[in-house]
């Protein structure tokens, strides 16, 4: 790629980033209901990955350890196992 397309490239990805996020008028109603809704969502969503990863905590506890350490001979890793 030469320099002018990369140019164009990098002010075709600003214009783009600028539309994305310059804020527009809503054209939609939200009701009081819409934002306890969306809380519900969140949080349901962290608890549930809490709970995920308290179920899981030992297999992912072993999974690291192994990954980071090895047995000292084959020997010992057959006896562990």
């Amino acid at each position: 790629m030469n320099k002018s397309s990369l140019s164009t490239i990098k002010l075709f990805l600003a214009a783009l980033t600028i539309a994305l996020t310059v804020p527009q008028g809503a054209k939609a109603y939200l009701d009081p209901g819409t934002g306890s809704q969306m809380l519900q969502v969140i949080l349901s969503v962290v608890f549930g990955a809490t709970v995920a990863i308290g179920m899981f905590f030992q297999n992912i506890v072993k999974f690291t350890k192994g990954l980071f350490t090895k047995p000292a001979n084959d020997n010992e890793a057959r006896s562990e196992k």
